[in-house]
């Protein structure tokens, strides 16, 4: 209808990877850029969450192939990420793309 694109992450969910028409999801994690230590992102009520399923949003840009592509919007819900998520995009022209 709208002609977008959305694009789903929760490690901590199992849904298929086609949700609807146009919406996929991905059984990963946002995080700011520093490694995987998830107590510099996350809240510590979530420091169970695999640290391999959580990539910064440059790393998830790169993985969907969307290097050259504007995000319009980016909704984050991550329970602490958000800090370092928008310190990384300030840090940059603002596409979760360091290039």
């Amino acid at each position: 209808l709208f002609h977008c694109e959305v694009f789903a992450f929760d490690p901590t969910s199992n849904f298929p990877e086609i949700i609807a028409p146009g919406v996929t999801f991905h059984k990963l994690g946002l995080q700011g850029k520093g490694g995987t230590n998830i107590s510099l992102t996350h809240s510590e009520m979530y420091d169970a969450i695999d640290p391999t399923k959580l990539r910064t949003l440059e790393e998830i840009v790169k993985l969907l192939g969307h290097e050259d592509r504007q995000i319009d919007v980016l909704r984050m819900d991550c329970e602490g990420c958000e800090y370092g998520v928008l310190k990384e995009l300030a840090c940059n022209d603002g596409s979760g793309s360091s290039g």
